[in-house]
């Protein structure tokens, strides 16, 4: 995720739905400060070995 913006970013998270035929959790990555221009790399952890499939379900920030 890239910051395109003029101004830094706090407080970013991205979630993703997990799925198994039906959504059996989340996962979800937070990063404290995004800076105007940078670049993060983010990761979500998957914990259930179940899952197979997920989707993007929100990107949030202040």
């Amino acid at each position: 995720m890239k910051n395109i913006s003029s101004g830094d970013r706090r407080k970013i998270s991205v979630t993703f739905l997990l799925y198994q035929g039906k959504q059996i959790g989340t996962a979800i990555n937070i990063n404290p400060m995004l800076k105007s221009g940078t670049v993060w790399n983010f990761t979500a952890q998957v914990q259930n070995a179940k899952v197979s499939n997920f989707e993007l379900a929100e990107i949030n920030y202040q």
